[in-house]
């Protein structure tokens, strides 16, 4: 992502510290400097969810009828968080000093929500003043490279709940996996799902959801 702005000529900082003195919040993993309205700079934090984890199920079959349901949410969860009931909104308390807010969050079966479409065409108008580039093919290509991240993390979501469909179907025996190994998936080559977090099931893919949750935003770091 950070890539994809300096593509477009703008300047980005990455984990930038301090955006809310007095806590030790990061509410950005890419601060796009001078882009936001009248020329503020803008916060994205960014991330990538997994629509069929974390959420009961008439939840996971709504999310299977609306597509990006699961994004969408996720999205106003990190424009409205508050560190206190009743206190400003994470989006207030950066307009506040000066800052728009902007999450980015994608679903790893490739669905995102109308902010990212709205950005990247915002992005494509940048890049063609800016840098000459063609707006078509800027938007074109960098949807591409999005697209082929989250291809990559959703096959990663998908070994990860092979592991936890082989592990229930030793009963959770604590040799099993030492037995058995991780399954026909998870043979030596395969990369370990160490983004996942402690959980057995996979809720949010942490290691790409940064900013605001402390994570360190390794999604834009690979595009």
């Amino acid at each position: 992502m950070a890539a994809m702005c300096r593509d477009a000529g703008v300047v980005v900082q990455r984990e930038t510290r301090n955006l809310l003195p007095g806590t030790a919040e990061k509410p950005a993993d890419i601060l796009a400097l001078g882009i936001g309205n009248q020329g503020r700079d803008v916060a994205h934090d960014v991330a990538i969810v997994d629509p069929q984890q974390g959420a009961e199920t008439p939840e996971l079959q709504r999310r299977a009828y609306m597509t990006s349901l699961a994004a969408r949410r996720r999205e106003a969860q990190k424009r409205d968080k508050r560190r206190e009931a009743g206190g400003p909104t994470t989006e207030e308390r950066l307009r506040q000093r000066g800052i728009d807010c902007i999450p980015l969050t994608f679903e790893v079966d490739g669905a995102t929500t109308g902010t990212w479409a709205r950005y990247l065409n915002k992005l494509s108008e940048i890049a063609h003043t800016r840098r000459g580039h063609n707006k078509t093919y800027f938007a074109a290509r960098w949807r591409t490279r999005i697209a082929m991240t989250l291809a990559r993390r959703g096959a990663q979501v998908a070994i990860r709940r092979s592991h936890h469909v082989s592990w229930q179907g030793d009963e959770g025996d604590d040799d099993a996996e030492q037995v058995n190994g991780f399954g026909p998936l998870g043979s030596h080559g395969v990369e370990m799902p160490t983004e996942m977090g402690g959980d057995e099931m996979a809720q949010y893919v942490n290691y790409c959801d940064g900013g605001g949750d402390g994570g360190d935003g390794g999604f834009y770091a690979g595009v």
